[in-house]
């Protein structure tokens, strides 16, 4: 029996208040196992399947608000402990680290994300020249195929008449793609395992604006799934045909100005379009930006590809290694800060402003802009 069944049948019956500190750290316990590979069912797709949105979005809240007192907790103590002395030094430390001799002082949030990042491009590089496929993979040789491959091996598809060195290819980007997002979910994030995933999907704003609304609509209609795209008013398309038709080309509008005018940048990234309908998050902040829902579906890999080709990053590996490299810093964000990252640092530096030692508020509230202004 899982460690965490309690915590399920707690959810499942709504007993909210019923979950205790032991189920939440069972909870986090069960997603390092996940982050290590020591358990392959994921505890977080598991919770998804109770189907109760508004029980699961409480939970989230609940499990994110742990985890941010536990961030500025330890984060307080590390600074107040060593750098008694230059308390803003210390908050320095946990951003981007600080080159002098103090214990743990070169731990910071950055250099959590430099190292995160090293251990997938090292790990992509080495099963990749392990499967004999680095070259063409540096090469973009099978750019096309590899979208083919992911989507079918996320969907549980056969892949015999891909060619096998662009199987190989995909097989590695998906072991490192899940592993990032097991990095995520560990840290504070809340990503579901989304059968057909590619990559981070990309948009370049600047190839966007330069057609017209309808044109890039002809280009990306037919190559959507309808049924999970247009999912908040797929039962129109029955009922109300021309309401069904009027809803789709209002969304498909609201997303051409998002991307075309760079919305979709404005700190989720490139992969999730900032719009009312179809992201769901909690507060705006690291481990909501990482978790929202895919707004665009794609019917399989070579439309995600073709769509990309023309109106996204058109380097298959590149754009795929650029995740790895966000995925890496937004897990080392978390990792030091917790989920709402911006606010706890807040909280950290108020807590830390309360000093007696005049000096030390002076030197506080000087670098406070500084590092504020740092990420």
């Amino acid at each position: 029996m899982s460690c965490v069944d309690d915590l399920f049948e707690k959810l499942k019956a709504k007993d909210l208040e019923g979950l205790t500190r032991s189920d939440l750290k069972k909870f986090e316990e069960k997603l390092r196992q996940e982050r290590i590979g020591r358990d392959a069912d994921s505890v977080i797709d598991r919770a998804n399947e109770l189907g109760d949105e508004e029980v699961i979005l409480a939970f989230r809240e609940k499990r994110q608000a742990a985890l941010n007192r536990r961030a500025q907790v330890r984060a307080i103590q590390f600074v107040q402990k060593t750098f008694p002395d230059d308390l803003a030094l210390g908050m320095e430390a946990i951003q981007v680290g600080v080159n002098i001799a103090r214990k743990r002082s070169k731990m910071s949030a950055d250099a959590a994300a430099r190292r995160l990042f090293r251990k997938y491009a090292r790990g992509v590089e080495t099963d990749l020249r392990k499967a004999d496929v680095f070259e063409e993979f540096r090469k973009n040789v099978y750019d096309r195929e590899e979208a083919d491959a992911l989507y079918r091996l996320g969907k549980g598809l056969d892949t015999s008449d891909i060619p096998e060195p662009a199987v190989k290819i995909a097989r590695v980007m998906k072991k490192y793609e899940d592993l990032s997002r097991a990095d995520a979910n560990a840290a504070g994030a809340w990503i579901a395992n989304l059968p057909g995933y590619i990559i981070s999907q990309s948009h370049d704003m600047f190839r966007i604006r330069r057609v017209d609304f309808k044109t890039w609509r002809d280009v990306i209609l037919p190559k959507l799934d309808q049924e999970l795209t247009f999912k908040e008013f797929a039962h129109l398309r029955l009922e109300d045909a021309k309401a069904y038709g009027v809803q789709v080309e209002k969304f498909l509008n609201d997303t051409y100005i998002a991307l075309s005018s760079g919305v979709h940048l404005s700190g989720a990234g490139m992969d999730s379009v900032e719009l009312p309908r179809g992201v769901r998050g909690i507060g705006g902040d690291v481990a909501s930006r990482m978790s929202a829902s895919r707004v665009l579906h794609f019917t399989d890999g070579l439309a995600w590809f073709d769509y990309n080709s023309q109106f996204g990053i058109n380097n298959m590996n590149q754009a795929f290694l650029f995740g790895l490299r966000r995925m890496g810093q937004n897990t080392g964000l978390m990792q030091v800060f917790g989920p709402n990252a911006n606010a706890n640092r807040s909280a950290i530096m108020a807590t830390l402003l309360r000093t007696k030692d005049a000096k030390q508020r002076g030197r506080l509230d000087t670098a406070k802009k500084k590092l504020m202004n740092q990420w």
